[in-house]
């Protein structure tokens, strides 16, 4: 149990559902990812090639993957599809990553760059912000 200084009411109930969205979708990645790599006998060098993780804090990890997220989220796009077609050549059903692909895919489309004079500098802040605009904009298609 923590304590959270100058929190405010509500605020330990936010964290904990924001931790369950990392861990959980996480999990989800993670049973995805390692069943498919048992099912190609690779699974002991998949924990090698994602070594470099380890290696910064999860803090700047997570930034990284915001900012890079609005420059690259095109050619990342179809990375996600030729992960899809590689869980369906395991005959493993890529429902975590479909969700995965729309994400790419919203951003893609949104074009951010082409409305953005300097976005190979893009802070978290501004990223964050991009990214709930585009996210509210898709919003509209999915009902709370």
């Amino acid at each position: 149990m923590r304590v959270l200084e100058d929190g405010r009411a509500g605020d330990a109930a936010t964290l904990k559902l924001l931790r369950s969205v990392f861990t959980k979708g996480m999990e989800a990645l993670a049973v995805e990812c390692l069943v498919c790599a048992e099912h190609f006998g690779v699974r002991d060098r998949l924990y090698d090639i994602l070594g470099d993780i380890d290696r910064a804090p999860l803090k700047d990890f997570l930034n990284m993957l915001v900012t890079t997220h609005l420059l690259h989220a095109e050619r990342r796009w179809h990375e996600v599809d030729n992960a899809i077609a590689q869980l369906e050549a395991a005959e493993l059903p890529p429902r975590v990553m479909l969700g995965v692909r729309e994400v790419f895919e919203r951003t893609a489309q949104a074009d951010w760059k082409k409305h953005n004079d300097d976005a190979l500098s893009v802070s978290v802040e501004d990223a964050l912000v991009a990214l709930k605009a585009i996210t509210q904009r898709d919003g509209q298609h999915h009902p709370a």
